[in-house]
């Protein structure tokens, strides 16, 4: 960490007192680890790409990956980066941080707007990246990470469902939270819910859509009436009905479709 002097006189580098003032203020947020920038710290770097349409299987076969890159009313760019690379800053950025996107020797800001995998591998396939502004809001689906233990969930014939997993917010590009996380502790009732409105959200972001849309709640299994005051350590609680109630016809109609765009979807659109 960066070390700085606590103990500085009026003399110290010629500063005044309120040049001195700035001085201290400017070492403790060093001291408690605040970023003194907002310049993205994770970077990638590409170049121009010159193969498009069905020519990206070549690119893809020597382990590079199609990026385009739009937004801001500027001229979009066609670009390449080793897959490795890629794949390494998108589990670094998800979708919500922004990174500096380096094109020879320019810098960007940018963030992840899509991510076009290979149904059948999961390898990347195209990745879009979004020009942004230090200076304008964005809207942008933050994942909602569950946090403890709902107690209500662990009684007989109770279930936790989560209805949402992502918010959509508004925020200045580096206020943007990565994940919002929700307690939640202190669903201890069968009737437990928590909306959007409840989530908890930093400083400058904003909520978008309906406040009263469900975030998680406590529900009956199937079969289960909701009236039931029992809350002892019965069942595990963890899985909401619509999860371990899929059926089968649907799972296979899934896998079938997820075979039949194997030969399909190994090329995105071309730009």
């Amino acid at each position: 960490m960066y070390k700085t002097t606590k103990s500085v006189d009026n003399t110290f580098f010629g500063l005044g007192s309120t040049s001195l003032l700035c001085y201290h203020i400017v070492t403790t947020l060093y001291e408690l680890g605040v970023p003194m920038t907002t310049q993205a710290q994770i970077s990638l770097e590409a170049q121009v790409r010159t193969h498009f349409g069905h020519q990206n299987k070549a690119l893809r076969r020597n382990g590079l990956t199609p990026i385009h890159v739009y937004g801001l009313g500027e001229e979009s760019l066609a670009l390449q980066a080793p897959a490795h690379d890629v794949s390494l800053t998108i589990s670094k950025v998800g979708r919500t941080t922004p990174l500096t996107l380096t094109v020879n020797g320019e810098d960007f800001i940018v963030m992840v707007r899509e991510i076009q995998r290979h149904p059948v591998t999961d390898t990347l396939i195209h990745v879009d990246l979004l020009r942004i502004s230090r200076t304008e809001k964005l809207r942008v689906q933050v994942p909602i990470q569950l946090q403890g233990e709902a107690p209500a969930a662990r009684a007989d014939g109770m279930a936790l469902a989560q209805d949402l997993h992502d918010a959509e917010v508004e925020a200045l590009p580096f206020d943007m939270p990565s994940v919002i996380a929700v307690d939640i502790s202190e669903m201890r009732q069968p009737n437990s819910v928590i909306l959007l409105r409840d989530l908890p959200l930093p400083t400058g972001v904003l909520l978008v859509g309906d406040p009263e849309n469900v975030v998680v709640r406590i529900m009956a299994r199937r079969g289960i009436s909701l009236d039931t005051e029992d809350l002892g350590s019965g069942g595990d609680g963890v899985l909401a009905p619509e999860e371990s109630a899929v059926d089968d016809g649907q799972q296979e109609s899934s896998d079938e479709s997820a075979d039949s765009s194997d030969n399909t979807s190994d090329d995105e659109p071309s730009d």
